[in-house]
């Protein structure tokens, strides 16, 4: 299994390549499309994850992602 890293650095991040995302954008409504979307994306080479989080104005405070989870 591979390990999901919780961080990166802005060094990493600024030697990564820039690309634009040319696919589509789906928003997941039912535990049916979620077993779809998790069956595709095992499949992918690379994912890559959005969060929303709220903000934080005190360096050094991170505030915790909501996640949700499926079976």
């Amino acid at each position: 299994m591979k390990q999901i890293r919780k961080t990166i650095t802005k060094a990493e991040i600024a030697a990564m390549p820039k690309v634009l995302f040319p696919g589509r954008i789906f928003v997941i409504y039912t535990e049916s499309e979620a077993e779809k979307a998790v069956a595709y994306l095992k499949d992918q080479r690379i994912v890559g994850v959005d969060t929303e989080t709220r903000p934080s104005f005190k360096r050094g405070t991170v505030l915790p992602i909501r996640w949700l989870s499926c079976r």
